[in-house]
């Protein structure tokens, strides 16, 4: 009985500690991930005031042509697409967790 309560004592010390450790190790991903995400979101910027420059220039030279009557000789800038987002980290152990009980609700 004493032995029981020993052992389960030193389990949940270690699972306190892996908690931790991971916890631990998640912060260090998301701080990662946000500086990450802050220079994308720094290029996505620059590329819309680039576009925003290249768009101006354009409507100047579409008055331009306007006045002078004649045809556009380009197309009208686009901005296309900007960079994605990377996909947030994840915890390890509730991934486990949720494939564990999807794996005891195919069983049943």
């Amino acid at each position: 009985m004493i032995e029981d309560h020993r052992v389960e004592l030193r389990y949940r010390c270690t699972s306190c500690t892996s908690l931790r450790q991971e916890r631990d190790e998640r912060a260090s991903l998301m701080k990662a991930w946000k500086e990450e995400d802050a220079k994308r979101l720094e290029r996505n910027e620059v590329r819309r005031q680039e576009y925003k420059e290249e768009l101006r220039q354009w409507e100047e030279e579409r008055a331009k042509a306007k006045l002078e009557r004649r045809r556009m000789t380009h197309v009208k800038p686009k901005l296309g697409r900007l960079e994605a987002p990377l996909p947030k980290p994840a915890l390890a152990h509730i991934d486990e967790e949720e494939d564990e009980s999807d794996d005891s609700e195919e069983e049943d």
